[in-house]
């Protein structure tokens, strides 16, 4: 191995074993991810269950919490070693199109501070980023029942890299056996897993259906951002993915295939979707700066560039990590409020997933798939039929999980008739207001048994 690569992963190392040590909060994706895993792992006693995640993750996280270890620490070291490794598998990828072009990609990738930064958040880009990359090096190397396996992984780690299949199989189809090879490698590894959503829902594709539905619905008009949302966002990040435009079009003469309809039908897709953040821009980043590396590779020949580029990357680094959201004392306090209560006979509802993290029984998730009007409604009709089996319900106005859709204009008034009808059959056991936010928790005492 090269030294300058060796340099950029050891630092990258270091940086993030630093970072690491940082009380980070627990986001609200994360938390339902942590809970699937307990989920998994307890048959359905402790957590809490959305279909619509993919399952890699949790698998990952809930088999190391059933061996007693800290799931949250776990994740994170699990999360370097995927980031890490994306880093080496640019690089590996880049070397393709030259050494310095796989350094420079690698240094980029390993310094944008969206990348850096959720390393820590124990989300699903960086994991299936990783799965991604290693599928597309096995697949330039020919490989092709490796690349079918590992793009069957990135997939069931975070659903839009099936993106690699379509891909690869238009790549292929003209080689029948290679072709062959990789879709019977990818159905291999992904066979379970549709198993498992028909033994779950009795459709195997429930979780592809209502996984677009939300995306489409869920927050849309939080996160509404222009069709060019992710190449601004991104340069702010590192002015140097300037230079991704001029890479392209060399990368485009030179037809590498694979890579430029990768990348083209990932931002593409992303661009396209009314709900955008920032951090799914890391899902491809990876080959951004690839085209950016060789960009810069063709415009400064000079040697000395591979230091100036890893200075400013270090120092755009720093200047755009942005520090940590605490929560209030009194979001703690609701979050936590289950931490010490022993037993609970009846059921526990939330519209908050974080609340799983402390319960010591599952949590049923009431803002799933989309709080509007509907759904409103059917919590109304479920508390007026079933109030005596609930122990406890947990409202929150400050999140997503109860927040109407500006063009739902009967969903405020849902709302209100479901909280007045809490408030008519069960204790509030705790209040808390924040400016415009509330903090709720209901109770049903007679169903305690501690």
């Amino acid at each position: 191995m090269k030294l300058k690569i060796i340099l950029v992963m050891v630092l990258a190392f270091i940086l993030q074993t630093m970072y690491l040590f940082k009380d980070y909060t627990i986001w609200w994706d994360a938390s339902v991810y942590l809970g699937m895993g307990k989920y998994l792992f307890s048959l359905g006693q402790l957590g809490i269950w959305e279909p619509i995640r993919p399952l890699i993750w949790p698998l990952l996280l809930g088999l190391f919490w059933k061996l007693g270890y800290d799931q949250i620490w776990v994740g994170k070291l699990l999360t370097i070693l995927f980031s890490l490794g994306s880093i080496y598998m640019t690089y590996l990828i880049g070397k393709k199109f030259g050494e310095d072009e796989g350094v420079i990609a690698a240094m980029l990738l390993a310094f944008t501070a969206v990348f850096f930064s959720f390393t820590f958040r124990l989300y699903t880009e960086i994991p299936s980023v990783f799965f991604a990359l290693t599928a597309i090096y096995f697949f330039l190397e020919n490989k092709f029942v490796l690349a079918g396996s590992f793009s069957a992984l990135a997939f069931l780690t975070k659903f839009p890299q099936g993106i690699l299949l379509i891909v690869f199989s238009f790549l292929t189809v003209k080689e029948v056996r290679n072709f062959i090879k990789l879709i019977g490698a990818f159905a291999l590894v992904t066979l379970p897993y549709f198993i498992f959503n028909f033994i779950m829902y009795k459709n195997p594709l429930i979780p592809l259906l209502w996984g677009s539905v939300i995306v489409k619905r869920a927050g849309s008009w939080l996160f509404e951002g222009p069709w060019y949302f992710y190449f601004i966002e991104i340069l702010k990040q590192n002015i140097l993915y300037i230079f991704a435009v001029i890479g392209f079009i060399i990368l485009l003469k030179r037809k590498h295939k694979a890579i430029i309809l990768i990348a083209s039908l990932f931002l593409l897709y992303f661009s396209t979707h009314i709900h955008k953040e920032i951090r799914f821009g890391i899902v491809f980043l990876p080959y951004l700066a690839l085209f950016a590396a060789v960009g810069i590779k063709n415009v400064f020949k000079q040697k000395w560039m591979f230091w100036i580029i890893t200075i400013l990357s270090l120092f755009l680094l720093f200047m755009n990590l942005q520090p940590d959201y605490n929560p209030s004392e009194a979001a703690q306090n609701y979050y936590q409020f289950l931490e010490d209560k022993g037993e609970i006979e009846g059921e526990i509802l939330s519209m908050q997933p974080i609340v799983n993290l402390y319960s010591p029984k599952k949590v049923e998730p009431m803002y799933f798939m989309v709080f509007d009007s509907e759904l409103a409604q059917k919590w109304i009709d479920y508390i007026n039929d079933n109030k005596e089996n609930v122990s406890y319900v947990f409202l929150d106005t400050c999140e997503g999980g109860m927040l109407c859709p500006p063009t739902d204009d009967n969903c405020e008034t849902k709302k209100e008739e479901l909280i007045s009808l809490l408030k008519a059959n069960f204790n509030i056991a705790y209040e808390a207001s924040i400016s415009n936010c509330e903090y709720l928790i209901f109770q049903q005492t007679p169903l305690l048994s501690s």
